[in-house]
């Protein structure tokens, strides 16, 4: 059985905000400092890692709150937008040019 996606947006919003949605911003600071250090260490720590180091890869993404399987392979050219959200079974390859 394939199971579903769970994600409702005005849970990662700040409450006091979520009466106007012209006024507040799309995502609570919290995921926007989240984003934006994951920004940082991407093109730091990521991207830059020899194609076969996969285990290197893994770790940085299970670090950033991913959960993953074993065997799951992912390559310096993928882009993973936010890895608190990835969920991964086993034995998956994300390859270069995708995006997560």
């Amino acid at each position: 059985m394939a199971k579903q996606a769970f994600y409702r947006a005005a849970e990662e919003m700040a409450p006091d905000t979520t009466a106007d949605t012209y006024l507040r911003p799309a995502f609570s600071l919290q995921v926007r400092v989240r984003r934006q250090l994951w920004n940082i260490c991407w093109p730091l720590l990521y991207r830059p890692s020899p194609r076969p180091w996969h285990g290197w890869r893994a770790w940085v993404l299970l670090i950033f709150g991913a959960k993953m399987g074993p065997n799951c392979h992912f390559y310096p050219g993928s882009r993973i937008w936010a890895p608190w959200n990835l969920e991964c079974a086993d034995q998956v390859t994300a390859g270069d040019g995708t995006e997560i």
